[in-house]
């Protein structure tokens, strides 16, 4: 059964009809490495809830731990979180000309 994905740039994007065997593997929803209870702990809003989301946590922690320092230590954990992000922004378009392709 095919499952609704929240998306950052557009909450009302529905995936139902998308036939998901037609579609190659580098395309279909992953999961989330985070728990939703993490989510809340982190309270982390809704619409943010994607795929990156451990990044963007990982990221956080590295600010939070080096607050008063001066250093570029976290620079890497926020390229890995925008590089994930754009990749994942990369595979919802090609999910939606698949989408559009089909007539759905």
């Amino acid at each position: 059964m095919p499952q609704r994905q929240v998306t950052q740039d557009n909450e009302s994007v529905s995936y139902e009809g998308v036939d998901w065997d037609k579609i190659p593997n580098k395309y279909k929803r992953r999961p989330r490495y985070i728990t939703d209870e993490e989510l809340d702990e982190w309270k982390i809003p809704a619409y943010k809830r994607d795929y990156c989301i451990h990044h963007f946590i990982d990221w956080k922690t590295c600010e939070l731990r080096n607050a008063y320092r001066h250093s570029d230590e976290c620079v890497e954990l926020k390229h890995v979180m925008n590089r994930c992000q754009f990749k994942e922004m990369q595979r919802m378009k090609a999910v939606r000309e698949i989408r559009e392709e089909l007539g759905r």
